[in-house]
């Protein structure tokens, strides 16, 4: 009889104690689990504000990167915009799928005429800029790009009279004509910009211009 009592309470023993190993496991999963997640609830934030500042650091710096030696005698806006005007110009002239890096360097379709003006010059003869701007824009093909005022951006395309390069001297010679003053204050610089689909930047200065 004793023998039997035995037997039932091993009995008991093994029912319990593996259910007793499954609530110990099953606690333990549970705590590891809150543990986990109030970690990524906390951390996850944090996470997400690094990868944000990464990813404004990358954009700086490869805004910084793409910035060609031959425009940094202009302003820093200046600047933002050619890269602008050579990004769009050439994406709706240049077919990506049928670029190839070894075919030929090629011009883009447009072209831009940038002044540099100088207050003191338009001030001491009285001048006013507006009316600099209108005489530009009164050319066909001839398009101000929008921009900061100390230095003024002009886009020049082909038209069916004419190209753009010849638009652009005819420009330069009306301003020199109207406004060209050899022993006074000049009103500011002219340049001329022409890119390739490549990405190189030619920039030729208009001496005496105004």
């Amino acid at each position: 009889m004793p023998i039997l009592v035995d037997l039932h309470k091993n009995s008991i023993i093994n029912h319990i104690c593996p259910l007793y190993t499954i609530l110990y496991f099953t606690m333990e999963q549970t705590i590891s689990i809150i543990f986990t997640s109030l970690v990524m609830i906390f951390t996850l934030p944090i996470s997400i504000i690094l990868l944000f500042l990464r990813w404004i650091l990358s954009k700086l710096f490869e805004s910084k990167e793409k910035i060609p030696e031959s425009l940094k005698k202009f302003k820093e806006g200046t600047q933002e915009s050619i890269i602008r005007w050579y990004k769009i110009t050439k994406t709706s002239n240049i077919d990506p799928e049928e670029e190839d890096e070894d075919d030929d360097d090629y011009y883009l379709n447009s072209m831009l005429l940038i002044v540099k003006w100088n207050d003191i010059g338009l001030r001491y003869r009285n001048i006013q800029k507006n009316n600099v701007i209108n005489v530009i824009q009164g050319f066909n093909g001839c398009q101000q790009y929008p921009n900061n005022l100390s230095e003024s951006i002009f886009c020049i395309n082909d038209i069916l009279a004419m190209g753009k390069q010849q638009i652009a001297e005819d420009i330069v010679t009306i301003l020199r004509r109207t406004y060209f003053e050899r022993h006074l204050t000049s009103l500011g610089k002219v340049y001329e910009i022409q890119a390739t689909e490549k990405g190189i930047f030619e920039i030729r200065e208009d001496h005496d211009v105004f």
